[in-house]
C-alpha cells in the first residue's frame, strides 16, 4: 500500500492543477468583513439520530434542538424535541429514509415553534444544509393505494391549518394522530369497491402509510417555512459537493479552498427548482411530481453563493430560498450586509450558533446503551453473537 503513496498524491493533485486562476478572479469578490458587534437575532436548529439493530427490530432515538442568539445575550436553548421508538428490521433502506425524514421534520417544527414563540423578533434562521437538497431528494412513493393516498392528503390539510394557526405539536404528526388516521383509512377502504373489508388489515399496510404521511408532513413544513419566512432563511453548508459554478472536476467549494485564501464571496446566482427525476435504468429517467404543492415548489428559486468570512478560514455555501423571484434583486443588492451580519455571529469564519447547536444535539452511543438498559433489551439477539464463539 505505502508504495502507492506518490501515485495517490499525484492523482489528487491532478484534480485541481489545471484550474485557471483567472476564472476564479472573475467570480470571486475579495472583501473583508469587519462587523464585530452582533446586532441581529439568530436562531439555528439541528437534529441527530442513532439506533441499535436487533434481529427482529430497530430501537432508534431522534431529536432536534433550536438555539436562540440575541445581541449582548448568551445563547439559550429555545426549543427541544426527542423521541425513542422502534421500527421493523425488514428493510434497512426504508428505515434510513424514514429516520432522516423524521429528523428533518423535528428540525423544521422546532424552528417553526421558535418563530411562533418569538414573533417578529427573529432576523435570521440559520439552517445546516440545504432545503433545496431536501426537496430534490424527496422520496416519492407511487405504489400506495390511491384511496389511502386521498385520505392522507386530506388529513395533511388539517395539519397545514395547525401550522397556519401556530397550534401544532412538535412531535411527528402521525404518532399524534395515529388512531384518527387509522379510522379514516378504514372508513375509506370499507366504502371502496377495490378491497373487501375483510381483506384489508391496517396493520399490514401501516409502515407504508406511516412513511407516506411522514413525507407529506415534511413537504408541509418546508413549504410553510419558505412561504412565510424565506427572506430570513440562510442555509449554510460546509461540505457542498456542487460543481456547477466553476465546472471543474472538484466541488466549487474545494476550488475556492485551493485557489483563494482571502475573505470574500462569489457573485450570487439564482437557480430554480427542477422537476423531480428518478432513474429507471442506466440511460432512462422518469419525471415525477411531488404529491403535494408540486406547482408551488417548482416555482421556488434559490439564491446561492460561496463565501469565506475570514482570511484563511473554510469556505461555506450560503443558500437563500425564495418563494418567487420578486425580491431576488433586492436580496442580491443586500448580500454584503447579510454576510456582514453572518460574520458578526461567527468564530473562525463559521456561525458559532450553528457549531454550538450541532455539538449540543448529538445522540451518542452511550445514550443508546442507556436506552437499551431502560427498555431491558440488553440480552436481545443482534445476530453478531456468533462472532464471539
Amino acid at each position: 500500500m505505502i508504495e502507492r503513496k506518490d501515485q495517490i498524491q499525484e492523482e489528487f493533485d491532478s484534480l485541481h492543477e489545471d484550474i485557471d486562476p483567472k476564472k476564479i478572479d472573475e467570480k470571486f469578490n475579495v472583501r473583508p468583513f469587519n462587523k464585530t458587534i452582533q446586532d441581529k437575532t439568530f436562531i439555528s436548529t439541528d437534529g441527530s439520530h442513532n439506533n441499535k439493530k436487533y434481529l427482529d427490530g430497530i430501537l432508534y432515538a431522534v431529536g432536534a434542538i433550536t438555539l436562540l442568539s440575541r445581541p449582548d445575550e448568551p445563547i439559550v436553548q429555545e426549543s427541544e424535541e426527542a423521541d425513542v421508538r422502534t421500527y421493523p428490521a425488514t428493510n434497512l433502506e426504508k428505515f434510513s429514509q424514514y429516520i432522516s425524514t423524521y429528523m428533518e421534520i423535528l428540525e423544521l417544527k422546532n424552528t417553526l415553534k421558535s418563530l411562533k414563540d418569538n414573533k417578529d423578533t427573529i432576523d435570521y434562521i440559520l439552517i445546516d444544509g440545504s432545503l433545496k437538497g431536501q426537496l430534490n431528494h424527496f422520496n416519492v412513493n407511487t405504489d400506495i393505494n390511491q384511496h389511502i393516498k386521498n385520505v392522507l392528503v386530506a388529513t395533511i390539510g388539517e395539519f397545514e391549518k395547525k401550522l397556519d394557526d401556530g397550534n401544532f405539536e412538535v412531535g411527528l404528526d402521525y404518532y399524534n394522530n395515529r388512531g384518527y388516521i387509522k379510522k379514516l383509512v378504514l372508513q375509506e377502504m370499507n366504502s371502496s369497491n377495490e378491497e373487501e373489508p375483510s381483506d384489508f388489515k391496517y396493520e399490514d399496510f401501516e409502515e407504508e402509510i406511516q412513511n407516506y404521511y411522514t413525507g407529506l408532513e415534511l413537504l408541509a413544513c418546508i413549504t410553510h417555512l419558505i412561504n412565510n419566512y424565506s427572506e430570513k432563511i440562510l442555509c449554510i453548508s460546509k461540505t457542498s459537493r456542487t460543481n456547477n459554478l466553476f465546472e471543474e472536476k472538484i466541488p466549487d467549494s474545494a476550488v475556492l479552498e485551493y485557489l483563494t485564501t482571502e475573505s470574500g464571496y462569489t457573485h450570487p446566482r439564482i437557480t430554480d427548482n427542477k422537476k423531480l427525476v428518478r432513474p429507471l435504468s442506466q440511460n432512462r429517467f422518469k419525471s415525477m411530481e411531488y404529491p403535494l404543492y408540486n406547482d408551488k415548489i417548482l416555482n421556488y428559486h434559490y439564491l446561492s453563493l460561496f463565501a469565506r468570512l475570514e482570511n484563511k478560514k473554510h469556505v461555506i455555501k450560503v443558500e437563500i430560498p425564495l418563494k418567487n423571484k420578486d425580491n431576488a434583486e433586492k436580496i442580491c443588492d443586500n448580500i454584503v450586509n447579510i454576510l456582514d451580519d453572518l460574520y458578526s455571529c461567527s468564530i473562525n469564519g463559521y456561525p458559532y450558533i450553528l457549531k454550538k447547536v450541532h455539538d449540543n444535539v448529538v445522540i451518542t452511543n452511550k445514550f443508546m446503551d442507556r436506552m437499551e438498559m431502560v427498555y431491558e433489551l440488553k440480552n436481545k439477539p443482534k445476530g453478531r453473537e456468533v462472532l464471539s464463539y
